[in-house]
Formats: structure tokens, sequence, C-alpha cells
């Protein structure tokens, strides 16, 4: 009897961990920012001394202000980690925990999200899809919310387990009355597991411990 209550105590263990394990991309990731990347116009000196302009390229959104359907260059905005560092999926952020203030024309902005961000699909080899649902670009204390943008793709150097590199793209159009441009996210960074909480290690732990003493008391 002892054995068959020690081995559903396994089991239990097993199922609570088992939310934590599954497609190489945890549900509870985090897509933390690398370190800005930038490059010269030009290549117009080097970057921080750069005779032109200087150009984004690790983390930055672009928003197709000329109607080209091309995403120039001069029309990125670099963007930097935030206070989680990036997008955590599974959670709820706020402003500035994705992405510290940007400035566009003297106005500060922010990336922020309605609900949580998901895991869509996931091939386990690199190719993940996220459902981006609810992805919002707050500009100047008001939300706009984008259209035509439910999911983004994020490739990663080997598995997007703990620790890979990954690169995110993601498109979509900012609604602005007759004059919709298109817009684009690009990130880069590492994949970052979240813990498993530590709740979880103390039920399994303490229900260990109840079935030791329970098999001690009827030996």
């Amino acid at each position: 009897m002892a054995i068959n209550t020690f081995k559903l105590a396994l089991m239990t263990i097993a199922l609570v961990l088992s939310t934590n394990v599954g497609a190489s991309l945890a549900s509870n990731a985090a897509l933390l920012m690398s370190p800005q990347v930038t490059h010269c116009v030009n290549d117009a000196g080097a970057p921080g001394d750069c005779a032109i302009g200087e150009v984004p390229d690790a983390n930055y959104f672009a928003i197709d202000n000329d109607f080209s359907g091309l995403f120039e260059e001069s029309e990125r905005t670099g963007i930097e980690a935030g206070l989680q560092g990036g997008i955590v999926l599974g959670a709820v952020q706020s402003l500035g925990d994705i992405d510290a203030a940007w400035s566009i024309s003297g106005f500060l902005g922010y990336h922020t999200q309605a609900g949580t961000i998901s895991i869509a699909s996931d091939d386990g080899e690199g190719n993940v899809t996220i459902d981006m649902t609810g992805w919002k670009v707050n500009y100047n204390g008001g939300d706009i919310d984008l259209e035509h943008g439910d999911f983004a793709t994020v490739i990663c150097g080997i598995d997007c387990s703990n620790g890979d590199t990954f690169v995110l793209e993601y498109s979509s159009i900012i609604p602005s009355g007759t004059a919709s441009p298109d817009y684009h996210l690009h990130l880069s960074g590492t994949i970052s597991a979240v813990p498993v909480p530590a709740a979880v290690w103390l039920f399994g732990s303490g229900l260990i411990g109840l079935i030791c003493a329970a098999r001690r008391n009827n030996a």
C-alpha cells in the first residue's frame, strides 16, 4: 500500500512539473533583448561617432511613413530592454516592462499589450509562432491598437530552449484614419526560461516527506 502511495505521489509531482516542460520554448519564457547594435548611415564613421546618423540593428521598430512598401533604415526607431528585459510569455506586462521609453518628435512611447502573449506553434527545431494579439504602441500617453498582425515569428539558433538566441519579426498596421502606415518590430537576444515556482518544489518535497513518515509508521 505504501509503495503504491509513493508511486502516486511521484506521478502527482511529475504532473505538476510537466506544466513547465513540453515544447522547446517554455510557455513562460522571457525573450530578453540583447544590447543594441548599430551602424552608421552610408558607413560614414563608427558607431558612437557617426558623421550622418546612427541606425539600430539589434532591436527596433519601423514605420513606413512614406508608404513605399519598404522599411527604410531612416524609418527605424531603436529600443532598449525595459524593466523585465523584454517580452515575457504568459505574463501581463505594464508600461516600461517590455521596453524602456523611446521618443519620436519629442513625445515618449512604449510597447505594451492587452492580455498575454502565448505560443501558437513550435516545431521543436527553432521555429516558433507566437500570438501577438493585443500588442500595442503607447505613444504620448495613449494606446494605439495595431491591426492585421496577430502573429510573430521567432527563429532561434537551435531549438528556442533556455539560453538559445532568437530573432523575432512582427508586422502589423498602425490605424490612423485614411493613412495607415505599415509597422514592423525586430527584436533579437536570448531565451531565458522562467524557473519553476518555489511553491511547486515545496509541495513536492512536503508530499514526499509525508509519505516517508507514513511508511515508517506502517513499518
